[in-house]
């Protein structure tokens, strides 16, 4: 999981990468994401906004469907840790807003991803 290092709400943003046509969690995803289960759960009116994203393979309705498995799987490694599913919302973009533009390896790379965003977290 990264954190974003380059934008005003660098604490309330972080991005998750899968591999192509995947919505599994991996192992150390799951770890990081007992950190953020933690902080909602300490805090039940912080929400987060679960962004699916997927590379522009495949068709436009297969992509949605990905970009949504992507965005559930990480609100149920969530919910599973004591999350409220009321503070998890989910939507896919699919392709429509990649991270980087291309359609190679490496932009393909990076637009597989989910973008988990607090609201109402301060500080």
């Amino acid at each position: 999981m990264q954190q974003y290092s380059d934008e005003e709400e660098a604490s309330k943003t972080y991005v998750v990468y899968f591999d192509s046509g995947s919505s599994t969690v991996s192992e150390e995803t799951a770890v990081d994401l007992k950190y953020i289960a933690q902080v909602l759960i300490d805090n039940p009116s912080v929400e987060l906004i679960v962004e699916g994203h997927t590379d522009s393979q495949g068709g436009f309705q297969d992509n949605i469907v990905l970009g949504q498995a992507r965005a559930t799987a990480i609100r149920n490694c969530l919910v599973e840790q004591g999350v409220l599913l009321g503070q998890v919302q989910v939507v896919s973009y699919a392709d429509l807003y990649p991270a980087q533009l291309g359609e190679d390896e490496i932009a393909d790379k990076r637009n597989r991803r989910a973008v988990i965003e607090f609201q109402g977290l301060r500080g």
